[in-house]
């Protein structure tokens, strides 16, 4: 009896993993600075960002153009 219920236990926690999975909501994904000249100093914008989904959310790679 104790197989059967770990054997149970371990398959329903396997596929509660598979079916977890982190995503991401994003209020903007590009923001248009304009002309910006050098004299007026730093420039800087926040991006806002919730994590939705069930699991850690992994940033790998941000790109600006």
């Amino acid at each position: 009896m104790k197989k059967i219920t770990v054997i149970v236990l371990f398959t329903c926690l396997l596929f509660s993993q598979l079916y977890s999975k982190p995503e991401i909501s994003i209020k903007e994904t590009t923001f248009d600075f304009g002309d910006i000249l050098e004299s007026n100093g730093k420039v800087h914008h926040k991006f806002f960002f919730t994590n939705i989904g069930d699991e850690p959310l992994k940033i790998k790679k941000v790109s600006s153009s």
